[in-house]
């Protein structure tokens, strides 16, 4: 991040980035760990769960999960996605060093 730029709004520095969705297809237990409401037991059982039966085709199927119910589902939908998308990468990122960010 540029050091030089001072941010004008300091309430926007919270734990919660409201931007960050993460996979849970591609995600590791530390990736999912910084998701509100997920602890290590449940980050543990998702990638397990994954592991064993391949992947999530919808989010609903995290109900299959040891530790997830129907209501902690419900709190933690915005945050997951099924899909395999780039994991919020900042925008200065890619122009600075586009080339090494490709696998």
């Amino acid at each position: 991040s540029v050091k030089g730029k001072q941010n004008p709004s300091p309430q926007r520095e919270t734990n919660s980035e409201p931007a960050s969705v993460i996979s849970i297809n591609s995600a590791n237990i530390f990736n999912l760990l910084r998701v509100k409401g997920i602890g290590m037991t449940i980050a543990k059982n998702i990638v397990a769960y994954r592991e064993k039966h391949g992947k999530y085709k919808k989010l609903d199927e995290l109900l299959k999960v040891k530790g997830i119910e129907v209501f902690n589902l419900d709190a933690l939908r915005p945050f997951l996605t099924v899909e395999d998308k780039h994991q919020t990468l900042p925008k200065l990122d890619n122009a600075k060093n586009g080339s090494c960010v490709n696998d």
